[in-house]
């Protein structure tokens, strides 16, 4: 049970789609307090980040200085092996650790 402002709302649609929106989840001991999760984020990952082990080649060419043909390599490179730092985009030819740094710092970019 929850109450808000004295209110039940248990079976409110209101706090139903607060639920789903959100993911809430309750507290144990008296099941008043809510703790809403962010979007999910794991890693600074975020809905604007590009997720190098699962998007589409269009979405990988928004990366700094990964134009077509690198978008295809992270895609036959990722299934060999996933990438899970960006100390791994040095599997992409062309890519060495001064580049690496730039992408690093322009890109938003996924390991998940």
């Amino acid at each position: 049970m929850l109450l808000i402002n004295n209110r039940l709302l248990k079976s409110s649609p209101i706090f139903i789609m607060i639920v789903l929106l959100f993911g809430c989840t309750f507290g144990s001991e008296n099941n008043t307090s809510i703790t809403f999760s962010k979007e999910e984020q794991t890693d600074n990952c975020t809905a604007a980040s590009i997720y190098i082990n699962k998007d589409q080649k269009d979405k990988l060419m928004t990366i700094y200085q990964i134009g077509e043909e690198r978008a295809e390599q992270i895609l036959d490179l990722r299934e060999q092996k996933l990438f899970n730092e960006f100390e791994d985009l040095i599997r992409i030819d062309g890519i060495g650790n001064e580049h690496l740094e730039a992408i690093e710092k322009k890109s938003d970019i996924c390991f998940n």
